[in-house]
């Protein structure tokens, strides 16, 4: 590479785009559970199973976002050799910030989903679609395990998910 090819790979940091698309649809996330619960409390409604399920699913995205900054922090948006050139330590911090929004991020989407099917549950129950609901509600939390138990158990011990990866299931596989 030029001179100029090495400093612009060096220079090159797509963090800023990380950092607008997530802040947005984060303060949508944290609008639309107050604004959810701004409603109930409007109309005189019980605050519901499926608006606690929303605000769990607040505080889960919550952690992920956290993580998401961290992750910035540690060189998203960044090239590999340039983030480790600058402190090692980060590629090991980088990691430990991926095993947590993998645990995270699941119980995230497992929450709202369930807000939904709850809430539609709500509104349909009487009906025969109750029980197509109850399959949902089973699916999603049958969905909730598959996708956050192997992340946990991957690595013996947990620490070789950061450091050597060795003792590892290919969670890919499957």
């Amino acid at each position: 590479m030029t001179p100029e090819e090495q400093a612009a790979f060096r220079a090159a940091n797509r963090s800023g785009e990380v950092y607008t698309i997530h802040g947005v649809f984060f303060g949508l996330a944290i609008l639309s559970v107050c604004a959810r619960l701004g409603a109930a409390r409007h109309s005189g409604r019980k605050i519901g199973l499926d608006d606690w399920l929303a605000v769990a699913s607040l505080f889960f995205i919550v952690g992920v976002f956290t993580g998401t900054m961290f992750w910035l922090k540690f060189g998203l948006g960044r090239h590999e050799t340039v983030v480790q050139e600058e402190d090692p330590l980060n590629l090991m911090h980088f990691y430990q910030t991926i095993y947590a929004n993998e645990i995270l991020y699941p119980m995230g989407l497992a929450s709202a989903r369930l807000s939904l099917v709850v809430l539609y549950q709500r509104i349909f129950g009487l009906f025969s679609a109750r029980y197509y609901l109850h399959g949902l509600l089973a699916f999603i939390g049958a969905w909730a395990i598959y996708a956050t138990i192997p992340t946990i158990v991957a690595c013996t011990p947990v620490q070789n998910f950061w450091t050597t990866h060795k003792n590892c299931i290919e969670l890919s596989n499957l």
